[in-house]
């Protein structure tokens, strides 16, 4: 049977890449504050522009409003659980409720695919170069470091892998959707299967 959500998920990828959101966020902890916003849209040369809002300066309700509002879709990794009840939380009327959000972590389970998004960019070869690497597990350290030293460059760090955060949602939706689609591909000939058989055997009974 052809699967109606992936193909509603597919065709609106389609539709909308160009006018999508990728959206990420980071935190003081897992349970803390939000930290930084990143946030990541696509040119039509598939060059991405990131724009990031950090706490204390100019992460507000009508900063994030701003940079949400225009997008026709919100693509996350885990967001329906993690990114947008936080954002939710902190700044209600940041996130209009009738923007659709793609979550590449339910869209990957539905076709069989497991794990974190940097499993998922090592499987794919989706690479993210120095800190954008090496700031996994600490993003929290660095975000106490800046706040309680000033620390410039651990704030650089920080921000550095926010935005390959975000920016890979690109290239993983783009791998995922044609996953989906090859799916899709196998789904349709299977019921054209199904419907031919039922078919032939509907005529070879009333013969």
């Amino acid at each position: 049977m052809v699967s109606p959500a992936l193909r509603y998920w597919c065709d609106l990828y389609r539709r909308h890449k160009y006018e999508a959101l990728a959206l990420d966020i980071e935190t003081e902890e897992y349970d803390g504050k939000i930290a930084v916003v990143s946030m990541s849209k696509l040119h039509r040369n598939d060059v991405a522009e990131t724009v990031q809002l950090t706490q204390g300066c100019d992460l507000t309700d009508d900063t994030l409003f701003r940079e949400v509002h225009p997008c026709s879709l919100l693509i996350t990794f885990n967001g329906r659980d993690f990114d947008l009840p936080r954002i939710k939380a902190e700044y209600p009327s940041a996130v209009p409720d009738n923007i659709p959000v793609l979550d590449l972590w339910i869209l990957a389970q539905a076709i069989g695919l497991r794990g974190g998004l940097k499993l998922l960019e090592k499987v794919f070869n989706i690479h993210r170069a120095g800190s954008a690497r090496d700031a996994t597990g600490r993003t929290h350290i660095l975000w106490k470091k800046f706040v309680q030293d000033d620390d410039r460059e651990a704030l650089e760090t920080l921000l550095t892998y926010a935005a390959a955060d975000s920016k890979n949602l690109f290239a993983l939706a783009d791998t995922l959707i044609e996953w989906s689609e090859a799916r899709l591909l196998v789904q349709e000939r299977q019921s054209d299967e199904h419907t031919n058989a039922s078919k032939f055997s509907l005529v070879f009974e009333m013969t």
